[in-house]
């Protein structure tokens, strides 16, 4: 199973534009093909990342048998997520695409639909229910409603015939996208998922795994996927995530067998809008446009609302955010999404003097330096991978100096965090009510628990 963190910002990994900065590439750049003819020597730096990852893809077996972080209780996915997004600068060269723009058709939709924050895909909506989807990848989808005849002069793009009916969903959080869309039978497409049964927390997918409707595929960091075991699964269709090795052979081995597939980088947006924008993406292939973009809006409005609320406030709590992992401590620079969300929840970021944009790893000594008063602690971890404050403590002995720790004032992630991708006004709001609880007197959080004792 692979779990990517929801706020990440502004980092120069993109399998599209390999050597360039996020901040550097506008909507329009990342339309244009002449953006990926980057250098071949990124290429020979694929190979040497490919250790990199075969040392990670290890420790993640020799870690995942306790559930428990090698050495140190912490998720291995959160604590290497610094590795991680390191290795994933230099992931493998995509093709070039030097393909013609397809022809304009006249539109013919609602006016206002079109992807107005997301980078990393893109939806032309041509008419009478067809549109074509550009994913992370710069592949072209030209998705066909059933009965509809499909337009001319699109022959660089995949027919896909909507609504999708069987597909394979190799991250959870695609799952989120899915209950978002307010309709319950979408779940009915669901044929595969990459997390075992044991692991989820939505309640559509546990019924069908017990009905036999869904299976599970061993596809991750240290496995491709068994060809063979997703064609019994019926799936039609692909929605994959990443680039490295296990990512792109497991893609190869899809074109093999004729199944169609997308690429995915949702994890990789900047910020709440484009993120939620990835709504629109999995409606797209259930002729759900409108209805997403209602969706989508409401979200937005909400979000203001909240950041309306949290601004009146004049009491800003200090909060700090990390996770401990062999005495360094991987958390969120001052410029990263993150803090800025702490920041608008009504809260102060104690490590807002950090210079950069997104993930940063300290020493043990600089955090408690400058987070040991902090009032608030978001600990990036969950309860299967650290369970309680004891727990903490065998991890780092120094965490009983903090604050937070003594006013029992530490946070974690719930079970369901990013199986719940797209609840992010609900983990908003869970910020919000942990910064001010008198705000919402009464209230129980969602996405987010308090560490037990």
């Amino acid at each position: 199973m692979k779990e990517k963190p929801q706020e990440t910002k502004n980092l120069s990994l993109n399998n599209s534009h390999r050597g360039t900065k996020l901040t550097e590439i506008t909507k329009e750049d990342w339309k244009s093909p002449e953006l990926i003819n980057y250098s071949s020597s990124l290429c020979v730096l694929r190979v040497l990342c490919a250790f990199v990852r075969w040392i990670y893809s290890f420790l993640v077996y020799l870690g995942t048998s306790s559930k428990r972080i090698f050495y140190h209780g912490v998720s291995l996915r959160m604590a290497l997520l610094a590795a991680v997004l390191l290795s994933g600068f230099f992931m493998g060269c995509t093709r070039n695409n030097t393909s013609e723009k397809s022809p304009a058709v006249s539109s013919g939709t609602k006016p206002d639909l079109g992807i107005k924050y997301a980078k990393y895909f893109n939806i032309d909506y041509l008419g009478n229910g067809v549109k074509v989807v550009t994913d992370s990848d710069r592949n072209k989808l030209l998705l066909v409603p059933k009965g509809v005849t499909a337009p001319s002069g699109y022959n660089d793009a995949v027919l896909i015939q909507t609504p999708i009916t069987s597909a394979l969903y190799t991250s959870t959080t695609y799952i989120g996208f899915l209950d978002a869309l307010e309709t319950d039978s979408l779940f009915n497409s669901v044929a595969a998922v990459c997390t075992p049964e044991e692991e989820w927390t939505t309640p559509q997918i546990i019924a069908r795994f017990r009905n036999g409707a869904t299976r599970y595929i061993n596809h991750g960091l240290t496995a491709v996927g068994d060809i063979e075991e997703i064609i019994k699964t019926g799936s039609g269709f692909a929605f994959t995530t990443g680039n490295d090795d296990s990512d792109t052979r497991l893609r190869n081995l899809l074109d093999e067998v004729n199944i169609k597939h997308a690429t995915l980088l949702e994890w990789m947006e900047d910020g709440n809008p484009a993120y939620l924008e990835w709504i629109k993406f999995f409606a797209a292939f259930f002729n759900l446009d409108e209805e997403a973009d209602r969706i989508f809006e409401s979200k937005l409005a909400r979000l203001d609302e909240l950041y309306e609320k949290a601004s009146l406030t004049s009491n800003r709590p200090t909060v700090a955010y990390g996770v401990i992992w062999s005495g360094m401590v991987y958390t969120q620079a001052g410029g990263s999404t993150l803090a800025l969300q702490i920041e608008r929840a009504g809260g102060a970021y104690a490590l807002k003097g950090l210079e950069g944009s997104g993930s940063i790893t300290i020493t043990m000594e600089e955090f408690m330096k400058q987070c040991r008063d902090s009032d608030i602690i978001i600990y990036g971890s969950s309860p299967q991978y650290c369970p309680d404050k004891t727990f903490l403590l065998e991890t780092e002995p120094l965490m009983a100096e903090f604050r937070a720790f003594k006013n029992n004032n530490i946070y974690i992630y719930d079970l369901g965090y990013y199986m719940n991708s797209a609840k992010v006004v609900e983990k908003f709001e869970d910020m919000v009510s942990i910064f001010h609880p008198e705000l919402f007197p009464g209230r129980e959080l969602v996405m987010y628990m308090k560490l037990p004792d």
